[in-house]
């Protein structure tokens, strides 16, 4: 099985943490040559904690951003690294099916190889703002 790497570069992130985990949210814009010029964004909301809060599942949804892509569901499951009262530090993994993706947005990774599916990793520190 071939594996396909590109790295994106995060344009925006913010990370709203509330008293419900309900109330959470989590939106990241991704960007950059990677991703041949499209913007895509994670919106993620109820921050569900998983094994005693060691990991964090974040259901929401991959899209533009705008009414061009019919937003592709998506969970971003998290694995906590470190957190303080004003830093959390995250590891984490998505999939999206390629195909939507591909056909909505124009993003290739290849033109020889298909692909199912795309896997995003993100790795992540979260600071409180002062």
């Amino acid at each position: 099985m071939t594996t396909l790497r590109r790295r994106a570069g995060i344009e925006r992130a913010a990370l709203t943490v509330a008293p419900d985990p309900e109330d959470c949210v989590l939106r990241l814009v991704l960007g950059g040559d990677a991703l041949g010029g499209e913007l895509l964004t994670f919106t993620g909301t109820a921050l569900e904690p998983v094994a005693g809060g060691t990991r964090l599942r974040l259901p929401g949804h991959l899209g533009t951003g705008d009414a061009s892509m019919e937003p592709l569901p998506a969970t971003l499951l998290l694995r906590v690294v470190e957190h303080a009262d004003d830093r959390l530090l995250v590891v984490g993994t998505t999939r999206v099916p390629y195909g939507p993706l591909r056909r909505t947005t124009g993003f290739a990774l290849s033109r020889t190889r298909p692909a199912r599916h795309l896997c995003l990793l993100l790795a992540a520190e979260f600071t409180c703002a002062p």
